[in-house]
């Protein structure tokens, strides 16, 4: 089923207030209050004056509350931008100020299996940072350790698959603080059926959203049928892949898809394109988001000059 940006409501008011205490672990009063008291969020109104919260003021929140558990009064700090409270928990924040600090303790999260911890965490880590950070630098480096440290076979993968659900609840606020309210061209990111792997190319769409694209994530085992049939509705100016499954099938799959769409950018990630004519592979993590990345800045200044 298509979700558009992992269901996220985008930047539209509709989370309860209860809803948002749940995302970010904060108290429904402690919300009440910074509102009322210092004007730290503005939440829209339905009839009848329930408070509603776009994924914009969850994200907000989560970087007063990682402020405040550092040590600064919310009186300091709530009239502070986004943009100054990310600064701020760069420099400040528990997690410390270098990508090495956020990954020990994002690891220590996921070898205890702390599922709410660790949602919680990678939604602060991911805010103070920019998506492609987020991704190459502390997401790739993550996984890696999950798979060098781990027992064996069955708790690399458990400990992947909590990785995998964490980053899909916080996705609807990652992806509220990446879009970009102008986005109009459409970039879509999916895997192929027997490909259970999410991180990637939910990752690569919110790199796309923070390029200007509307990404969304499709899901994962979607069949080429259904991802031509979506990149037509849109209309898609791009789509993503990530195949890690290297056989015969996963390459028939791909180039059928690279056939229905030739007007479309074909981004795929993974070993599963080696074989495919046409079709210029990025094996890892680091690798997809990196190409897409320059596609899409190269795709942008095209667009620009286009309408110039």
């Amino acid at each position: 089923m298509t979700t558009r940006s992992q269901q996220s409501p985008g930047r539209r008011a509709s989370l309860s207030i209860c809803a948002v205490a749940h995302l970010t672990e904060l108290s429904v009063d402690t919300i009440r209050a910074w509102e009322k008291r210092y004007g730290a969020v503005r939440p829209a109104r339905a009839a009848g004056g329930k408070r509603l919260f776009s994924p914009d003021d969850v994200a907000r929140l989560v970087l007063l509350k990682a402020a405040v558990n550092s040590g600064e009064a919310i009186s300091r700090i709530a009239a502070l931008s986004d943009a100054q409270l990310q600064v701020f928990l760069r420099n400040e924040s528990r997690f410390g100020n270098t990508d090495d600090t956020a990954i020990e303790h994002l690891l220590r999260r996921v070898r205890a299996m702390d599922a709410r911890g660790l949602a919680h965490d990678l939604c602060a880590v991911a805010l103070a940072r920019g998506a492609i950070e987020f991704a190459d630098d502390v997401i790739a480096p993550l996984m890696n350790e999950i798979t060098i440290g781990a027992r064996d076979s069955d708790d690399s993968a458990a400990q992947h698959l909590l990785l995998c659900e964490s980053l899909r609840f916080v996705a609807a606020t990652l992806f509220g603080k990446y879009e970009q309210p102008s986005a109009s061209a459409v970039m879509l990111f999916a895997t192929l059926p027997g490909e259970k792997h999410s991180i990637p190319p939910l990752l690569a769409a919110l790199v796309a959203s923070e390029f200007g694209y509307q990404g969304i994530f499709v899901g994962t085992e979607i069949s080429p049928h259904q991802i031509v049939q979506l990149a037509h509705a849109f209309p898609a100016c791009g789509v993503g892949i990530y195949a890690a499954t290297e056989d015969p099938e996963t390459a028939r799959m791909i180039a059928a898809i690279a056939s229905s769409l030739p007007t479309t950018r074909l981004f795929v990630g993974g070993a599963g394109a080696r074989h495919v004519k046409g079709v210029q592979p990025t094996e890892t993590l680091r690798q997809f988001v990196a190409a897409l990345a320059r596609c899409a800045a190269v795709e942008k200044r095209a667009c620009v000059a286009a309408r110039a």
